[in-house]
């Protein structure tokens, strides 16, 4: 007989030896595709990162949620009643106003005025300092 026949029959199912798969070695040797990284890792990584600012004519490196907390406190020092009310309740939360008891209470009810009721209060205030300065 002959010496060339092979081992076991080839068929369905029974692939020829030589396209087999080899012993030590993976049948997928890049392995599975890693996962890609979902929004909050993202948006995470992003706010961290450093940038450089020119402030005061010094260029500094801060990360972009100081830039943001920085843009967000100028606009309400300009007057921008959103901004404002952001800032109080932020204040509100913070340990900034922890050492009086009335002063989160203050902050707190600023927070739940509507637009109309806190620009009223802010005409006030300005009125009142007019009046003082012009009695100087």
């Amino acid at each position: 007989m002959a010496s060339n026949e092979p081992t076991y029959e080839v068929g369905y199912g029974k692939p020829p030896q030589s396209t087999q798969f080899q012993k030590g070695r993976s049948g997928n040797p890049n392995g599975r595709p890693k996962r890609t990284a979902g929004f909050g890792p993202l948006f995470e990584k992003v706010i961290r990162q450093l940038v450089v600012v020119n402030e005061q004519g010094r260029s500094k490196r801060i990360s972009l949620m100081e830039v943001i907390v920085m843009q967000i406190v100028k606009k309400a020092a300009t007057g921008n009643l959103p901004f404002i009310r952001l800032v109080l309740a932020q204040i509100a939360n913070s340990d900034l106003m922890r050492g009086g008891s009335a002063g989160p209470q203050i902050l707190e009810d600023l927070t739940k005025l509507s637009d109309e009721e806190l620009s009223a209060r802010y005409a006030e205030r300005i009125n009142y300092a007019v009046r003082i300065n012009s009695q100087r």
